[in-house]
Parts: C-alpha cells; sequence; structure tokens
C-alpha cells in the first residue's frame, strides 16, 4: 500500500530497477492500464494483486502477514511461461526460490 495515503486501495510499486510508481486507487475485482508505464494492474478478489508489463514480466502480491500494509513477491515470470515462486518463513524471510515443476532452485537457510 502506499505510505502516508489513508486509501488502503492504493499501491506503491517499487520496479526491478528501483523506481516508486505510485498507482491509482484499486477496489478488489477491478484493475487498470497505464500506457505511460506500460503496466497492467490488476486487485483480486482475494487480496492478491497482479501486475504486468508490456514487455511479459509479470508480477503476483500477496499480503504480508508480517506487515499488513504491504504486499509481497509470490510469483514472477514472463510470457514464455519462465516462472519462479517464492516461499517464506514464519519470520517473512524468503526461505526457497522454485521454478518449473515446484523443484527449488535456491534454498535459502539464516542463522
Amino acid at each position: 500500500r502506499t505510505p502516508g495515503n489513508a486509501d488502503e486501495n492504493c499501491m506503491t510499486f517499487v520496479s526491478g530497477m528501483g523506481r516508486r510508481l505510485d498507482m491509482e486507487a484499486v477496489l478488489p475485482g477491478s484493475g487498470f492500464y497505464s500506457p505511460g508505464e506500460g503496466l497492467a494492474v490488476r486487485r483480486g478478489e482475494q487480496g492478491h494483486w497482479l501486475i504486468s508489463s508490456d514487455d511479459g514480466q509479470f508480477f503476483l502480491f500477496e499480503e504480508d502477514p508480517h506487515h499488513p500494509q504491504r504486499q509481497r513477491l509470490k510469483m514472477l515470470g514472463d510470457r514464455n511461461s519462465n516462472c519462479l515462486n517464492l516461499y517464506y518463513d514464519d519470520r517473512g524471510r524468503i526461505t526457497e526460490i522454485s521454478g518449473e515443476q515446484q523443484r527449488p532452485c535456491i534454498r535459502l537457510y539464516y542463522e
């Protein structure tokens, strides 16, 4: 969600390049397309957000149980059906990144 904005239907997306994009209010079950940014934004009924770009990348976010005002990345992929799933531990840290057929690509361990 957008920090400092009382409207819980607004969101700030931080791109892979670190650019902050403030998104307009999106009610559950609706979305919009921004031709200037080349992004389509959709908010699901269950609280998930899907952001897809004109170049075929997509990002699926879910509510972060540790920070209700934030969404965390659950899945990312591209137009060629390449997809990565992210898994988190009880403390909200990424523990595994898996690709096709749910086989782990990377496992992370914390001390």
